[in-house]
C-alpha cells in the first residue's frame, strides 16, 4: 500500500505454456489419375526438440473439402500421421493438413500440391441375340468400368456402324456403370459393328468399344391376286402382289409377273411402292383353266427375295355371228371357212365363198 491505500494481494494466475511447432505434409505420388491411391504423410515436430514430441490429431482436406478416411488421424510417437486415399478430385490440388494442437503444442497447417488427371476406363458392349434377322429385337448392353477405382458416370450412345441407332443415344449410366438399349433398327451385315461411345465425365476420360453382331436379311410374305378372277382371252386384268416383312420395316425392290411360266409383257420390274405393293394391268393373259400366275420379288438390301403364285380362269372368246349375210341364197354345199380373232370378235375370211346366182357380202 501507500499513504493513501491499504496493502492488497492478488489471487494466483495460472499460465499454460504451448510450444511452437513445425508441420509438413507430403503426397506420394504427386502426379496421378483419378481413382488412383495417393499416400499423404503429415509430420508435426516441436521447433525446439527439447520440448518433446507433439501429440494430438491431424485432418486433411482437398482443398477445403474433407478427404474421406483422412480425418482426426492420431500422431504416432514420432509425431507422424499417414493416410492413403483414392478420393482426390481431378485438378491441380492443394492438399492441406491441419494439426489440432495439444495442451503443450500450438496448432498449425501445412500444404502439399498434387496433380490429379482424369481416370481411364475400360468398356465392353454386347448384344443379345448375337445372330438375328433384320427387324428383330436386340438388347445392347454397354458397361463402363474405371481402371482404378470409382464408378464412371455420364452417358453412352450407340451406332451401327457410324450411324446413330434411333432410341439408343445419350443413355445414362446407372450406379453400376451400365447402359442398356433395346432396338429393332440394326442394319444387315455379317458382321454388323455396334459401337458404344462413352461421353466421359469430370472424373473419367471418354472411351469406345465395339461388338460384332450378325444381322441377316429379313424374310417376307407375299400375296398375289388378280381382278377379275374369271375372264375371257383379251380381257383386261389387274394383277397385284403385296410384299410384307415378317418382322418390321417395308420391303423395296421390284416384282416380275409371269403366266404359266412365261413372262407377261409389260409386267416386268414393277416397282414395289411405299406400302409394299406392286401392280400391273394386262390384256396378254393366255387362255386356260386355270392359268397359273406367279410374282417373283427381287429382294433388296434388307429383305430376301420371294416367289408366290395364284390361279385364275381365262376362257376362250365366244365367236360373234356375222350380220347381213344372206345365207338363204347360198347354194347347197356352199363353203364358208373363217376364223374368229381372239378377243376381237372379227370374222376374217380365209377362203372364197361359192354362190349360185349373185355375189353376197358381209354387212
Amino acid at each position: 500500500g501507500d499513504t493513501a491505500n491499504s496493502a492488497s494481494t492478488s489471487s494466483a494466475l495460472s499460465l499454460q505454456l504451448a510450444y511452437p511447432i513445425t508441420i509438413g505434409v507430403s503426397a506420394n505420388p504427386t502426379s496421378t489419375t483419378f481413382g488412383s491411391s495417393v499416400t499423404l504423410t503429415t509430420t508435426v515436430s516441436a521447433r525446439n526438440s527439447a520440448n518433446g514430441t507433439p501429440t494430438g490429431t491431424v485432418s486433411l482436406s482437398d482443398p477445403g473439402t474433407s478427404i474421406p478416411g483422412c480425418q482426426n488421424l492420431t500422431l504416432n510417437s514420432s509425431g507422424v500421421a499417414t493416410c492413403s486415399t483414392s478420393s482426390l478430385a481431378v485438378g491441380s490440388l492443394t492438399v492441406q493438413a491441419s494439426y489440432s494442437g495439444s495442451t503443450s503444442f500450438l496448432s498449425g497447417t501445412a500444404n502439399a500440391n498434387v496433380t490429379v488427371g482424369k481416370g481411364s476406363v475400360t468398356m465392353t458392349v454386347s448384344a443379345s441375340p448375337t445372330t438375328m434377322t433384320v427387324g428383330q429385337s436386340a438388347t445392347i448392353t454397354a458397361t463402363v468400368t474405371s481402371t482404378t477405382s470409382g464408378t464412371p458416370t455420364g452417358t453412352v450412345s450407340l451406332s451401327d456402324p457410324g450411324t446413330p441407332i434411333p432410341g439408343c443415344q445419350n443413355l445414362t449410366l446407372n450406379a453400376s456403370g451400365v447402359a442398356t438399349c433395346t432396338t429393332t433398327a440394326l442394319a444387315v451385315g455379317a458382321p454388323t459393328v455396334v459401337q458404344a461411345s462413352y461421353s466421359g465425365s469430370t472424373s473419367f476420360l471418354a472411351g469406345t468399344a465395339n461388338a460384332n453382331v450378325t444381322v441377316g436379311k429379313g424374310s417376307v410374305t407375299m400375296t398375289v391376286a388378280a381382278s377379275p378372277t374369271t375372264m375371257t382371252v383379251g380381257q383386261s386384268a389387274t394383277i397385284t402382289a403385296t410384299v410384307t416383312s415378317t418382322t418390321s420395316g417395308t420391303p423395296t425392290g421390284t416384282v416380275n409377273f409371269s403366266a404359266n411360266g412365261a413372262a407377261i409383257a409389260g409386267c416386268q420390274n414393277v416397282a414395289v411402292n411405299a406400302s409394299g405393293v406392286a401392280t400391273c394391268t394386262t390384256t396378254a393373259l393366255p387362255q386356260g383353266s386355270p392359268v397359273t400366275l406367279s410374282a417373283s420379288y427381287s429382294g433388296d438390301g434388307t429383305f430376301s427375295s420371294a416367289v408366290e403364285g395364284a390361279s385364275i380362269t381365262v376362257n376362250q372368246a365366244v365367236p360373234v355371228p356375222a350380220t347381213g349375210l344372206h345365207h338363204s341364197s347360198l347354194g347347197r354345199g356352199a363353203l364358208l371357212p373363217g376364223a374368229i380373232l381372239a378377243g376381237c370378235g372379227l370374222l376374217v375370211l380365209l377362203a372364197g365363198v361359192g354362190f349360185r346366182k349373185r355375189k353376197h357380202f358381209l354387212a
